[in-house]
């Protein structure tokens, strides 16, 4: 039974010491690390714990770097998103203008047209209204032409 009881024994004075029992008797937490850790006792556990700490901390110096060059990257690329959304604005202004400009040179090209459709249909007295009033016309647009055409197709 003596062997029972210096293992209980044991125990005891080891959640005492631990502060899990009784009165903390250590001021700072470390304390307790350092009475209950076997880091103290195994030199070759306090080596590779040594090594493994250097590991990270060169792990953790990259990962720093790399979130600056990442950083670098994330503001480039908002500066490139912004230059893009300057060109759509631009480009869809000069659609916005380019489509006015189609939509008044439809409606005059209609005007033209109407105005030589009836000009074909009628006397020779209004086609020379129409020269007069538009003198710049080429040669595919003035009325005589489509009259000669006209003749031309009915033949």
């Amino acid at each position: 039974m003596q062997p029972l009881n210096s293992s209980i024994d044991k125990a005891k004075h080891f959640f005492v010491e631990s502060g899990i029992l009784g009165p903390v008797n250590f001021k700072y937490s470390h304390d307790i690390i350092r009475k209950t850790s076997t880091i103290h006792i195994d030199e070759t556990l306090k080596n590779q714990i040594r090594k493994t700490s250097l590991g990270m901390r060169s792990r953790v110096f990259s990962e720093n770097n790399s979130l600056n060059s990442f950083d670098d990257t994330l503001i480039n690329l908002q500066n490139e998103i912004y230059n893009i959304r300057d060109s759509l604005v631009n480009g869809e202004t000069k659609i916005i203008l380019l489509r006015t400009e189609i939509g008044k040179l439809k409606e005059s090209l209609q005007a033209i047209m109407n105005v030589q459709m009836t000009a074909l249909d009628s006397s020779d007295e209004l086609i020379t209204k129409i020269k007069a009033s538009t003198p710049n016309l080429c040669l595919f647009c003035t009325p005589n032409r489509y009259k000669k055409i006209a003749e031309f197709q009915s033949f």
